[in-house]
């Protein structure tokens, strides 16, 4: 797939992979088993990391033995996101003495964030072998969500589309054998990653259907970020499959209702561009480029 630069599909694995953590399309579903004391999704709001660190520090003060690991290297995520990757290295490092006598929970999340790291700077390929390490940990645990966490990341970092996509399937098969349905809420990112990479090969006309039934599942959960996400992923799938029309239809519904809020895209706006560019509508092309270079600056 290879869209003009103008576009904001220009490099559209890193934006939209991005976006699986910025707009909540997997990175909200990380879970290990039913805690009774210690609930770190009620304490993620991967919108405001800042905010997230504080609630961790705070809830850390109370925490003792392995809830107080796990909860470090959830404060080390939250650096992670940031970009601030020695700070989350230096959290890390801080409880690594600490871990071989931990639990199995507190080392899966450990050897997550390690990966995380790695891969939050481009080095998929030193992040692939802490994956790994995380699944071969979470899965005879029993720890399905962190098992499907781990097995999502591996499928990020693997080096060929074709081992992308096998690694997709293979999350796909596994969250929805799941028992806990915290496992099974990871099958809508899942199935964007593989609509992704299927864009990615040229098969739009396989993308496509895929990318919709992430989407549908996403407007079922009530997840708002994620649909938006979805939304505009189905409306680049069909422009890139040349379903002009729809494609057209689908940025514009977006625009508008950013227009709603108050906030401008430049994303949707460089996609408009781009349809109305492949329609023959240069002078509306132009006029979307322009609210875009607007919007960049």
């Amino acid at each position: 797939m290879k869209p003009s630069p103008r576009t904001p599909a220009a490099r559209p694995t890193l934006r939209l992979r991005h976006a699986l953590l910025a707009l909540g399309l997997g990175a909200t579903l990380l879970a290990g088993p039913a805690r009774a004391a210690l609930d770190v999704d009620a304490l993620w709001d991967f919108a405001q990391p800042v905010r997230t660190e504080q609630a961790f520090r705070e809830a850390l003060g109370r925490a003792q033995g392995d809830e107080a690991l796990i909860l470090v290297t959830q404060i080390a995520r939250t650096f992670t996101i940031r970009g601030e990757f020695a700070n989350a290295e230096r959290e890390l490092d801080g409880i690594a003495a600490k871990l071989p006598t931990a639990g199995a929970e507190a080392r899966v999340r450990e050897a997550l964030e390690r990966g995380r790291i790695l891969r939050g700077q481009g080095q998929g390929g030193q992040a692939r072998p802490f994956f790994i390490r995380a699944l071969e940990m979470a899965r005879p645990a029993g720890l399905e969500a962190l098992t499907a966490d781990a097995m999502h990341s591996v499928a990020l970092v693997e080096p060929t589309r074709e081992g992308r996509l096998a690694w997709h399937e293979r999350t796909l098969d596994y969250v929805r054998e799941a028992k806990d349905a915290r496992a099974r809420k990871w099958e809508p990112a899942a199935l964007n990653n593989m609509g992704i990479t299927l864009n990615e090969m040229g098969r739009h006309d396989l993308a496509l259907p895929v990318l919709q039934k992430a989407l549908a599942i996403y407007q079922q959960q009530g997840l708002a970020p994620a649909i938006r996400g979805g939304r505009w992923l189905v409306a680049h799938t069909q422009r890139m499959s040349g379903d002009l029309k729809a494609a057209q239809a689908g940025f514009e519904s977006l625009e508008k209702d950013d227009a709603a809020a108050g906030i401008a895209d430049r994303y949707v706006l460089n996609e408009l561009a781009s349809v109305h560019e492949a329609r023959g509508d240069a002078a509306a092309a132009e006029a979307y480029r322009k609210k875009s270079q607007a919007v960049a600056r």
